[in-house]
């Protein structure tokens, strides 16, 4: 959850630079203060990046805090393969979910049920799961007892 507030604050602050920068670039503009030709185009080019972070990375983190807050986080099962899996995401269908590397530690071949942001996909929580086969002798039913109560016509 601290990892998913350092991003969140990084990207604000980010946006914030990014925006500061805009202005300016835009009021050189107007004020034909440029030196350079390739200055003119500089408000187009900061628009074009702070859009990208905006839409991207800021606004998701500012709408899954309110999920944090109320706990209302989606569940997935997933199984992590060494090709899914990097430094601090982890690709599964076309999805990207990123997590903290240092709190969370996926093994490559082992089944997870994860707890993530919905619009981020944050990793919040990732709880392995453990497969076993259900055979009459773990769910307490012996063989000669289920033939038993079968009708016989």
């Amino acid at each position: 959850m601290v990892f998913f507030m350092w991003s969140l604050i990084l990207s604000l602050v980010l946006t914030v630079v990014l925006a500061a920068l805009l202005l300016r670039a835009v009021r050189v503009n107007h004020e034909r203060k440029n030196h350079q030709p390739a200055s003119y185009l500089m408000p187009v080019a900061l628009t074009l990046v702070f859009l990208y972070l905006t839409i991207n990375l800021t606004m998701p983190r500012l709408l899954d805090t309110v999920n944090l807050v109320s706990r209302m986080t989606s569940l997935d099962d997933i199984t992590v393969t060494t090709e899914n899996l990097s430094f601090n995401a982890l690709k599964i269908e076309g999805r990207r979910y990123f997590f903290n590397q240092w709190a969370i530690e996926l093994e490559p071949g082992t089944a997870y049920r994860i707890e993530y942001t919905p619009r981020s996909r944050y990793i919040i929580a990732a709880t392995r799961v453990e497969t076993t086969v259900a055979t009459p002798r773990t769910i307490g039913v012996s063989s000669t007892a289920v033939a038993g109560t079968v009708p016989e016509p």
